[in-house]
């Protein structure tokens, strides 16, 4: 008992620099964030929205940008996909207007 105890910290701690909840939409083919209660959003490829299939995706958030890692990805809170948040636009959202960044600072490894 005692060993699990000691791991809670480390837990803590990476859980905090990864997000466990990317999914990949089988609909837009997009990288989607599952959050139970909110939803499927808003899916350019579907009027009912996304749809969430295969592997759970862990991505670094909230670490600097380096020269294979790419920041300013944020999930949108109105279609729930994720977005580059680098460029003044925000690009188009699906639900309507420019995406609403929302959540950690993504880091996509290249």
């Amino acid at each position: 008992m005692a060993h699990a105890a000691q791991d809670q910290p480390a837990r803590a701690d990476r859980l905090r620099d990864e997000d466990t909840v990317r999914r990949f939409c089988e609909r837009c083919y997009g990288m989607i964030h599952v959050l139970f209660g909110l939803g499927v959003g808003r899916c350019p490829g579907a009027s009912d929205g996304h749809y969430a299939a295969g592997y759970q995706f862990r991505l670094p958030c909230n670490v600097p940008e380096t020269p294979t890692a790419q920041a300013d990805w944020r999930y949108c809170e109105r279609c729930l996909g994720l977005s580059c948040f680098g460029y003044p636009e925000g690009g188009w959202c699906p639900a309507g207007d420019a995406h609403e960044a929302a959540g950690y600072d993504f880091v996509i490894p290249h």
